[in-house]
């Protein structure tokens, strides 16, 4: 498997504590939500040049987690802290809804602290976990409009879908919710500080960051439970799964923020 190396450094003034990035579709350009100017980027990637960027700071600031529709090429930010219109109530934050051209961003209230997002494109809904509401938002991407919550127990935070199941990190948990019934199917606890969430180009498994532990498990969608456990380098933090370069396999990017490195695993078989 050929190793990846370097290929550029992209340096702009809009570029300002970047947090999240987020692929279209086609690869064609890239996504970079800012924290300090409360903004996002779009980059092309084959001349690694910025585009524009457009100020999202109307909406909400420091932002979370960026996500692009697959089908439509919309992008969804997740804004953190609005600034609260009426002091002692229950705080609404939101989520900045930007058209695919990058012109323009619209807010959609959700919970308090969205965190991480998700969206099926069948339905074209938009998950949305609130980490200080411990609720997930269920957005109608057509209204543009929250249409329901799921509550839960816990803080919440990453999430990744698989078919209608939405695996959320919860506390000290990976949350299995059937999207259709709305609740909560099983709670994965053999998990260690889990820090982000990923699923395998097949959707057969999905992978946990443990920041405890310096290691990803791999949670079987079948049998809905851990099935292995992988070292990494120490804190991972984010995990980002590719196709590999044989054939039925995956290449796995693991940030270990402690020892500021990045681990490639190759899995065969969706294994």
């Amino acid at each position: 498997t050929p190793i990846p190396e370097k290929k550029a450094t992209i340096q702009s003034r809009d570029i300002d504590l970047p947090t999240e990035i987020a692929l279209s579709g086609d690869g064609v350009f890239a996504y970079v939500i800012n924290s300090e100017t409360a903004s996002a980027t779009k980059i092309q990637v084959g001349s690694d040049q910025v585009v524009r960027s457009i100020d999202l700071s109307a909406d909400g600031r420091d932002p979370k987690d960026v996500i692009v529709h697959p089908t439509k090429g919309d992008i969804y930010v997740a804004n953190s802290f609005v600034k609260p219109i009426n002091l002692g109530g229950i705080q609404k934050d939101s989520v900045s809804a930007i058209s695919e051209n990058f012109s323009r961003s619209n807010a959609i209230e959700v919970g308090n602290h969205p965190s991480g997002l998700a969206i099926d494109p069948t339905t074209n809904q938009l998950y949305v976990s609130n980490r200080d509401a411990k609720t997930i938002s269920v957005v109608d991407l057509d209204q543009r409009k929250e249409i329901g919550l799921i509550p839960l127990n816990g803080e919440c935070n990453r999430m990744v879908l698989i078919n209608s199941d939405l695996y959320v990190i919860v506390d000290n948990s990976v949350a299995i919710i059937d999207t259709r019934l709305k609740r909560v199917l099983k709670t994965i606890k053999k998990v260690f500080m889990p820090i982000d969430l990923a699923a395998s180009t097949d959707q057969r498994f999905v992978y946990v960051a443990n920041s405890q532990t310096d290691s990803i498990g791999v949670i079987d969608v079948k049998t809905r439970s851990i099935v292995k456990e992988i070292t990494v380098g120490a804190i991972p933090v984010r995990l980002a799964v590719t196709k590999g370069f044989r054939l039925q396999s995956d290449l796995i990017f693991v940030v270990n923020q402690g020892a500021a490195t990045i681990t490639m695993i190759e899995s065969h078989q969706g294994t």
